[in-house]
């Protein structure tokens, strides 16, 4: 959800502004996003405990076997992967961009007073 909001935040508001494109208000997206998962991470693990969840209680040569680090690798993509797709169920209710009266194409910033393709004015 951090990723696409901001993402989307930094395309509308800053996209037209500033200039930059969708891909790169994408990246500050997932930066902002991947800073959340570091910061926030031991939170996951906290929660978990006070919900009573059990530890693995694993050895430390258990946890240093290829099986035990194929499962961990296996479960922090999973869990990456879910987030991702979590997040971008906010897709499905974003409005889509009014087009531009003169060139037929999505206005990046539907707030702005120009299209940023043509030029046009565009009378908010």
């Amino acid at each position: 959800v951090v990723m696409t909001q901001v993402g989307s935040t930094m395309d509308a508001v800053l996209g037209a502004s500033l200039g930059i494109s969708s891909i790169t208000a994408a990246a500050i997206g997932l930066f902002c996003s991947d800073s959340c998962g570091v910061l926030f991470g031991g939170q996951i693990e906290s929660l978990a405990q006070r919900m009573g969840l059990p530890r693995p209680g694993l050895t430390t040569e258990q946890l240093e076997m290829p099986a035990s680090q194929r499962a961990a690798t296996l479960g922090r993509l999973f869990g990456v992967q879910l987030g991702v797709l979590i997040g971008s169920i906010s897709l499905l209710f974003a409005p889509s961009p009014k087009p531009c009266p003169v060139c037929n194409k999505p206005l990046k910033d539907s707030n702005g007073s120009f299209c940023s393709q043509c030029g046009a004015k565009v009378v908010p």
